[in-house]
């Protein structure tokens, strides 16, 4: 079974907050293959003004876009926008604005688009952002698989323990070069998570990213 978990914040000011808005997890027959890598072990630091150095707990960690360099910000101010959903016995859609978890002057449109869709065992996320001037723009997954590259844009993802495999295609709209930067986040006392971000190789206007998740029958 092949199935899909919302994990984001309705807005970065909720109790024992992430700044996480627009967050998700993949999962395959219940294996979490993609997605939100939970939390950290608490320390003094957890629940100080420094709660946010944490790339567990600021928005780094999660797959959520980083716009002109910059994280999501926190506070009740910097909320999910639901700009429209659909429901059907074949897909499920939801769109949302971001725009507004991203503290940049040029922004003009963040947008995140989920579609489900059952027929064709596929999962859908969307990035899609306008700028009034060129920035750096990039959106990651975020993963405690093994991931290999089968040719620019398409990739299968191992789970570790049970062997349950996932393939990804990752499509950039335009002729924007990209590269998939990987990076890993540690968590002391906790499993370490990788971190693969799409990432413009020069500043863009406009970046749409799509990355299709689809299982290994």
């Amino acid at each position: 079974m092949f199935s899909i978990r919302s994990t984001s914040n309705q807005r970065n000011d909720e109790a024992h907050n992430h700044n996480d808005i627009g967050s998700y997890v993949v999962l395959s027959d219940g294996v979490e293959m993609v997605g939100d890598p939970g939390g950290e072990i608490y320390t003094a630091r957890t629940f100080s003004d420094r709660r946010y150095d944490s790339k567990m707990i600021n928005s780094y960690g999660h797959p959520v876009p980083v716009v002109d360099g910059r994280l999501q910000t926190t506070g009740r101010a910097a909320s999910a926008r639901v700009i429209r959903t659909a429901f059907t016995d074949k897909a499920d859609s939801l769109i949302l604005d971001l725009s507004s978890a991203y503290a940049c002057a040029a922004l003009e449109r963040m947008e995140r688009h989920f579609t489900y869709n059952r027929a064709a065992q596929s999962f859908m996320v969307a990035d899609h952002a306008e700028f009034s001037s060129s920035v750096e723009f990039e959106t990651p997954f975020v993963t405690y698989c093994d991931v290999r590259e089968l040719a620019k844009g398409a990739y299968e993802l191992t789970d570790r323990t049970s062997g349950r495999r996932l393939m990804l295609s990752i499509s950039v709209v335009g002729d924007a070069e990209w590269r998939l930067q990987q990076s890993q986040i540690e968590n002391p006392g906790r499993p370490t998570v990788s971190r693969y971000a799409v990432r413009f190789l020069k500043p863009v206007r406009k970046a749409s990213v799509i990355f299709d998740f689809r299982p290994v029958k």
